[in-house]
């Protein structure tokens, strides 16, 4: 038959969950729950762990593994497992019964112990044997509150342990009657008194337990102050009375968060900034494009209208070139003069004015040319 610990194991590793340490359990947002370790172990897609049973995923905060809840239900199991589990004895009750035979009559129950004569009596017999004047002034106290026993010497039985030896070489078995130390291995040892080593013990304990204390209130006061970093790294879930008396939760933003807000802010200004200087340069290119294909548009016009004439001229030539000699002789020859008055050319005015045009057209090419060597954009 399975017992309650062998139930209450991960299911992943097999180990048994533990209230503290790398076992302890935490809740997935599924509400499997996994052990520590096992969950460090787990492949981590960015910030979301998908849970080895359901694949489902539950996203970690900035802490990790470290950030998910414990289950807390199951802690309080093992802590009453835990309870139960421990022997139900103590080193002041006897694991017989809790009653003392009184020492007269052991058919009665003691209520009542002598110091004096170290008996237990029943309030019948402590009347009896306490009766005369010299026992009555006996000091008696409720059993309840009779002093410890003595421990009996183990070399002789008879006597009960009452000092402690002090020789180095008898630290594994110190403790000793008187018979031990007038006569026996003990014999001439350094010795004290029980009760005076175990006052000096007591003083050392507690002077442990002062330290510890004092250590652990320093382990307590640096737990809070990682506690309180961490929730204001994290943030944390204030609770707060709403307008129709319910309780609402909500989520303080940490420093964590505003250091995010403020990069995703920095940056959605600079993203703006490249906007504006996008558009800006994006604006200068269009006006530098449009002038330039207006320019190009009106020489190719031009160039249109040029090469029309000259087909005309061209045409009047090939005719003047089908006349006979005598109407080719008869042509009107005429000079042409530069604007200083120099003459430049002579002949017919039909071939005068082709040359003009053609001189036109050159110098109009050129132009063209040199536009288009020229970039489509002055900024690239």
């Amino acid at each position: 038959m399975l017992s309650m610990f062998q139930v209450l194991e991960c299911r992943v590793c097999e180990d048994v969950f533990k209230l503290q340490g790398d076992k302890v359990p935490r809740l997935l947002l599924c509400g499997h729950t996994v052990c520590h370790d096992c969950l460090t172990r787990l492949p981590v897609n960015g910030r979301l762990l998908h849970c080895p049973f359901d694949r489902q995923s539950t996203e970690l905060s900035d802490s990790g593994v470290w950030g998910l809840k414990k289950n807390f239900a199951l802690l309080e199991l093992l802590e009453r497992l835990q309870v139960l589990n421990e022997p139900l004895t103590s080193p002041d009750i006897d694991s017989g019964s809790d009653t003392v035979q009184c020492d007269e009559n052991e058919e009665h129950t003691a209520s009542i112990y002598c110091t004096v004569c170290e008996t237990n009596l029943c309030r019948d017999c402590e009347e009896v044997t306490h009766s005369t004047k010299t026992l009555v002034k006996h000091r008696r106290i409720p059993v309840s509150e009779r002093p410890k026993e003595k421990p009996k010497c183990t070399q002789h039985s008879a006597h009960v342990i009452e000092f402690t030896c002090l020789e180095e070489g008898c630290r594994d078995n110190s403790l000793m009657c008187f018979v031990c130390r007038d006569y026996g291995k003990h014999q001439g040892h350094k010795h004290t008194l029980l009760e005076n080593e175990a006052e000096n013990m007591r003083a050392s304990v507690t002077n442990v337990i002062q330290h510890v204390r004092t250590f652990t209130g320093e382990v307590d006061g640096s737990a809070a102050k990682l506690t309180s970093v961490i929730e204001a790294i994290e943030g944390v879930v204030a609770m707060h009375e709403g307008d129709h008396g319910n309780v609402i939760a909500q989520h303080l933003d940490g420093t964590a968060e505003e250091a995010r807000h403020k990069v995703r802010a920095y940056f959605d200004d600079l993203r703006e900034t490249v906007n504006r200087q996008e558009e800006a340069g994006l604006a200068v290119v269009n006006n530098y494009v449009r002038e330039k294909l207006l320019s190009l548009r009106q020489q190719q016009e031009d160039m249109a209208v040029l090469m029309s004439q000259v087909t005309s001229v061209c045409v009047e030539c090939e005719r003047a070139l089908k006349r006979s000699d005598a109407e080719l002789n008869g042509m009107l020859m005429t000079w042409k003069y530069s604007k200083q008055g120099k003459k430049i050319a002579f002949g017919p005015p039909e071939f005068i004015l082709l040359s003009s045009r053609v001189t036109k057209l050159k110098c109009s090419y050129g132009k063209i040319s040199s536009l288009l060597t020229e970039p489509a954009c002055p900024l690239i």
